[in-house]
């Protein structure tokens, strides 16, 4: 990269939460901050809300310069401007296509001259959303006229290209897919000695007494109504007489805990339906390597899901649902299981399959991580976007 002077990059992500498209955000961070010195400095621009806290201090730990801004009038607009006026990139990560605060980030680089690249984590289809005409309308020309003042456009699977450039006329050309990818060797598949004792020691914690024998099914997801997780409730309640044996645990938080809850204990599957909540993603590594048969029931979702990935890459048998771009993760029945979204009788009959035939619970998982190695390699993410950057900033 050229410049003696220390250049700056700045990060904006506009979440209120922590889901996947912030620990996308945190991993890349951690790989560009040390291939980009000297020369240039990384920076993030984040909310102020107390729950990202812990976040945006891992990414400060790793020598990240974490600017928390919120956008509750001039003053802090003003500061927007500032921080994003002076960098020579500006990428931002669309957890959401619109909302006022990546609109105000992304009309601040452009009217400062600032070159902007933006991640699509979620680009959804238009067409598919519960909206009336006007709102639709409204919608649909907020996005087409920010999409306009970015530079260079990152999908994070062929799926999202296709919206981007058939739904909202961005050029294909201003488009390059990168998938968001995972790290196969800290979700790796571990052998059998190991996963007894892991075993032991995760069941006892969750609830002491609990058969090393029990089937586990696993979940990793926001608790929201994107990912589904009523339909694995119900399909946990389906498949309550006939697997007895069958244990589900369910990781991360959301603002669908408490329906959840309510749901578990109305389809009497306390003790058997267990919210494990947020856990570190050592935690989550160890719950992978241990679970029988992962489950990610989304409606929908920006690519190929992060914690399929996961699962995939710890040597898990997945099922998922056949959304947005999910096959080019799962292409065929030999790597996993996909059923269609909204279907919990479909969802029971995958889960019952796998959880009584062992071998080809093996066979998925050897495979479903052979893929993840193969082509999506958190690794190859990382150097894709670095060479992004370097391109934009050559220019």
């Amino acid at each position: 990269m050229k410049g003696t002077a220390q250049g700056r990059i700045v990060l904006v992500s506009h979440s209120r939460e922590v889901g996947g498209a912030e620990l996308h955000v945190e991993r890349l961070a951690g790989y560009l901050v040390g291939q980009l010195r000297p020369s240039h400095r990384l920076e993030l621009m984040c909310r102020p809300d107390p729950v990202l806290d812990a976040w945006a201090a891992r990414m400060a730990a790793v020598g990240v310069v974490v600017h928390r801004l919120g956008l509750r009038g001039p003053r802090d607009l003003w500061r927007m401007v500032r921080i994003l006026g002076g960098a020579r990139l500006v990428h931002l990560h669309l957890a959401h296509p619109v909302g006022k605060y990546q609109w105000a980030a992304a009309l601040a680089a452009r009217t400062t001259g600032r070159r902007i690249i933006a991640t699509h984590h979620l680009a959804p289809d238009i067409r598919g959303l519960a909206l009336g005409e006007r709102r639709r309308a409204l919608w649909f020309s907020a996005v087409r006229l920010m999409l306009r003042v970015v530079n260079r456009h990152i999908a994070v699977s062929e799926y999202a290209k296709r919206i981007l450039t058939s739904i909202y006329d961005v050029k294909p050309e201003r488009v390059s897919v990168i998938y968001v990818g995972t790290d196969p060797r800290r979700f790796a598949p571990v052998g059998a000695a190991e996963r007894s004792q892991l075993r032991d020691e995760l069941f006892g914690g969750l609830t002491p007494g609990l058969s090393r024998d029990a089937s586990l099914v696993c979940s990793v997801a926001r608790l929201s109504p994107q990912k589904g997780l009523q339909d694995l409730v119900e399909a946990a309640r389906q498949l309550k007489g006939d697997l007895p044996a069958a244990t589900y645990v369910l990781i991360g938080d959301g603002e669908w805990s408490s329906k959840l809850r309510g749901d578990i204990a109305k389809s009497g599957l306390d003790g058997i339906v267990r919210l494990a909540g947020n856990l570190p993603p050592p935690e989550v590594a160890r719950w992978l390597q241990v679970a029988d048969v992962f489950v990610l029931p989304s409606h929908f979702e920006g690519g190929p899901a992060t914690a399929l990935m996961e699962a995939m890459a710890a040597g898990c048998a997945v099922v998922g649902t056949r959304v947005s771009g999910s096959e080019e993760l799962i292409p065929g029945p030999d790597v996993g299981v996909l059923v269609e979204a909204r279907q919990p009788e479909a969802l029971a009959t995958a889960i019952r399959q796998l959880l009584e035939d062992p071998d080809l619970r093996a066979r998925l998982g050897h495979q479903a991580r052979e893929r993840v190695v193969s082509g999506f390699d958190i690794r190859n993410c990382h150097a894709q976007t670095l060479d992004l950057y370097r391109s934009m900033l050559a220019r």
